[in-house]
């Protein structure tokens, strides 16, 4: 019994140290696409115009964005989707 016991407490240990190295990384990413559109919103000549940003539904930022190709290409980066909720007519 104290084994099935302390099999779960070390399943419930790891599973906690999972999560919060998982909430590690999204918050990671979060600041770098934070960062990323920081940057292309104070270019003025190449920022997102205000009246797109407006209307759109969704926003996604893939910072580190690895494109590959050789007769079929392919691309791979992990970032960030937002999008609003709700009506806003």
């Amino acid at each position: 019994m104290k084994s099935v016991q302390a099999s779960c407490l070390l399943l419930l240990l790891l599973s906690s140290a999972a999560i919060a190295a998982d909430r590690s990384d999204v918050v990671k990413r979060l600041q770098r696409a934070t960062g990323v559109f920081t940057e292309i919103m104070k270019t003025p000549d190449k920022g997102i115009p205000e009246d797109l940003l407006n209307k759109c539904e969704c926003v996604g930022i893939v910072p580190g964005l690895k494109k590959a190709g050789l007769g079929l290409g392919g691309k791979y980066g992990k970032g960030m989707v937002m999008c609003r909720k709700g009506d806003r007519s």
